[in-house]
Formats: C-alpha cells, structure tokens, sequence
C-alpha cells in the first residue's frame, strides 16, 4: 500500500447551467471514513467525480498531499479507487478477462493476486467465462466494487456502492469493505443510512448548496 494521502479541497465549486454547490473548504484525513449525504441534487456524486479527477471543478481546486508533499493530478489518480453508476467496465471482455486486464495494470492485494481466489472472492466464480456486457445489474456492481475495494489504492471513493445489490449483495460488500479498510481514506455517498452507518464524519453536502460553510458534522 503506498503512503497515506490527505486531500484539500480549498473554496471548491461546481457550476453546469446553475450552481451544484460553491465554496466547499474541507480536508480528508487519511485512515478515515466519510460519508456524503444529502436529498438528490445536492451534488454527492459530482463531489466524488471533483476528488477522483473524473470531472474538473468550476472553482477552487482539490490537492493531494502525501507524507507532506503535494503531489500533481496524474500522480493522484493512481492513488484513487473509484466505483460509481455511470463508470462502466469493458463489456466485450469475460469476467475473467476483465480481472486479468485490471490486475494487469493496477496492483491488488497480495491474497488476490491468483484470479481464480480474486474470483471467488467477488462471488464470480460461476461467472468465469460470461462476458461483462451479459452480467445483471447486481453482478456487474459486484465486479465494479469487488476490483475498487481489492485494488491498493490508499483512497477509495464509492458513489451508492450497494446499489443493484440483493441483502446478500450487500453483506457481502459490507464485509469485504471492513476487511480491506485499513489505513485507507474512504469517501462513500450514498442515500442509504446503512451505506454510511460505519464513517467517522459525515459531508452534508445539502449545508454546502444552501450556505457554502463547512458541511462535516
């Protein structure tokens, strides 16, 4: 696992034909879980997308600091796991294809570096040889979480985690996420109490569209 990061987000903002939200001042401590709440249409996922790098901010700026050192955005995005709704894997591969390509290039923990055990371990082993494109729902958010969680990132982002997932579904990520927790900074948003029921602190994000002041409480 590399070095724990912190990240800043200074007067942070982002605008599509209205203001999502404005000046939000927080920082992420490592070894940390966040929650970010709020009704629909607060920006919970557009928070996730600013941090991960997948979109860029209106204003303000997100920093990432390791051991003390700022470190810039390409250096950043190979410390970041990221799972949400709208991030897709690639449907012509098979399952077993998908982890072979993804371990190819990011590095898992030691225990799943056998795919045969990192398939047995996101419940896919029956699985195998189906291509991505033909999962369900349900089992393409197992994949997509499964490799987020496994995957040695010191910060892990989750935008609704459990969704698609059936109760077993979610035991079974509930579990693996406490497994592989830590000495990693998470952030997970969510409409669901359970989803965030285990974080440190929570991020209203409905106090920053409303006010732009601190939403940690």
């Amino acid at each position: 696992m590399a070095d724990a990061v912190e990240i800043e987000l200074a007067h942070l903002g982002k605008r599509y034909k209205r203001w999502i939200f404005k000046d939000v001042d927080l920082v992420l401590h490592p070894s940390k879980r966040y929650g970010v709440i709020g009704r629909n249409g607060v920006g919970k996922s557009t928070l996730l997308r600013l941090i991960s790098g997948y979109t860029s901010p209106t204003a303000g700026k997100v920093t990432f600091t390791q051991s003390g050192i700022p470190i810039d955005a390409q250096q950043a995005a190979l410390l970041v796991g990221y799972t949400a709704p709208y991030i897709n894997l690639i449907d012509e591969l098979t399952v077993y294809e998908m982890l072979k390509f993804h371990t190819s290039f990011k590095k898992v923990y030691p225990d799943m570096v056998n795919l045969d055990v990192l398939l047995q371990k996101v419940k896919l082993s029956s699985h195998r040889d189906f291509l991505v494109g033909d999962l369900s729902s349900g089992l393409m958010q197992r994949l997509k979480v499964g490799l987020t969680i496994l995957t040695m990132t010191p910060v892990i982002l989750l935008d609704e985690p459990t969704s698609y997932l059936d109760l077993p579904g979610k035991k079974w990520y509930y579990d693996l996420l406490e497994e592989y927790s830590s000495n990693r900074l998470i952030v997970v948003a969510s409409n669901d109490p359970e989803d965030v029921s285990e974080c440190n602190e929570m991020i209203d994000m409905i106090q920053f569209a409303k006010t732009g002041t601190t939403g940690l409480s």
